[in-house]
């Protein structure tokens, strides 16, 4: 059978062809809110993450520029993980993302000189709103935690409101790391498929 993903925040009740795959939730920080000192037992699981984080000697950089650095990082996280199409093609177009468009930029996180990791960051500078939609990582320890905390540190320090993380993919395991960084169910998504078979 031949399908189309369909994200949308209602579901196509009654249309031919579509079933819902499963119901998600697109996370959001209140960036004011988060205490960026990581301060008491509420934040103590945050603090050590970081605080090892800090040991392995991690730095950050800017960057809009798609290396092949980047192309390998790439293809060793989508090794990594049984994605569906539509994730394939959008990982795969992020090149030609930072290529044809103005905005956007990619967080990278550095050991030393060594490029272990970089999220993608966009801007809603009319809603206060900083995405973070997509975070691409070579299997180090701790590179998404600490992405995660400059993330924030980036947002506060540019005056968003919101810092948002995207959905869980209905995934258990994203759905924990979300919450642990006190990110919060802002939108319901629908993810569905369309059945693109032609009927004879």
């Amino acid at each position: 059978m031949n399908t189309l993903n369909i994200v949308s925040p209602t579901a196509f009740n009654g249309v031919s062809g579509v079933k819902t795959k499963y119901v998600d939730w697109d996370f959001h920080i209140n960036v004011a809110e988060f205490d960026l000192n990581l301060g008491g037992r509420r934040y103590k699981p945050l603090r050590y993450r970081i605080q090892q984080a800090e040991k392995k000697g991690y730095h950050t950089r800017l960057a809009r520029n798609f290396t092949s650095k980047h192309t390998y990082i790439l293809s060793r996280h989508m090794a990594r993980y049984n994605l569906d199409v539509w994730d394939y093609e959008e990982l795969l177009s992020l090149d030609r993302f930072f290529r044809e468009h103005e905005h956007g930029l990619m967080m990278e996180a550095y050991q030393n000189e060594k490029l272990v990791g970089f999220d993608v960051l966009d801007f809603f500078d009319a809603n206060k709103i900083l995405a973070v939609p997509l975070g691409i990582y070579l299997d180090s320890h701790l590179v998404s935690d600490f992405l995660m905390y400059e993330n924030l540190k980036y947002a506060r320090d540019r005056g968003y409101v919101w810092l948002d993380v995207g959905p869980t993919c209905g995934s258990v395991g994203v759905k924990r790391f979300k919450e642990k960084w006190h990110a919060k169910p802002k939108f319901q998504i629908f993810v569905q498929a369309l059945d693109t078979t032609s009927k004879k």
